[in-house]
């Protein structure tokens, strides 16, 4: 039998590595990790326990696939978002199920984020 413990990272594939660079490092904050010397380009980030990877890719993508970030204040990540003009697909909300604040935007490659605080 599998027992998962956790997922370990995320991979997502994006056109232009060094313009994703500047939302997720630039607009997020995230601090780049160490990556293997690959034969094709990419940048790894941390995040707690678990890491985004970019891959460059000319894939296209699924519109309803995406991961979530956990914020501290869901009013100023969006505040910031907007200020900062990046894409906006839902602005906060509720959920239903869990009562937490969520909403969605886009990087730079129109891959979906969802930024989420639980209260």
């Amino acid at each position: 039998m599998i027992h998962v413990r956790s997922y370990h990272h995320v991979a997502i594939a994006v056109k232009d590595v060094e313009k994703s660079r500047s939302f997720y490092e630039g607009i997020l904050n995230l601090e780049p990790i160490p990556r293997p010397d690959f034969s094709f380009p990419g940048v790894w980030y941390q995040l707690g326990a678990q890491q985004l990877h970019l891959i460059r890719s000319d894939v296209v993508r699924n519109k309803t696939q995406h991961f979530a970030i956990e914020v501290h204040d869901i009013q100023e990540t969006f505040e910031t978002l907007k200020a900062r003009g990046v894409p906006i697909v839902s602005p906060p909300g509720k959920r239903p199920h869990d009562h937490s604040d969520y909403m969605f935007c886009l990087d730079p490659d129109g891959n979906l984020i969802e930024l989420v605080h639980h209260g």
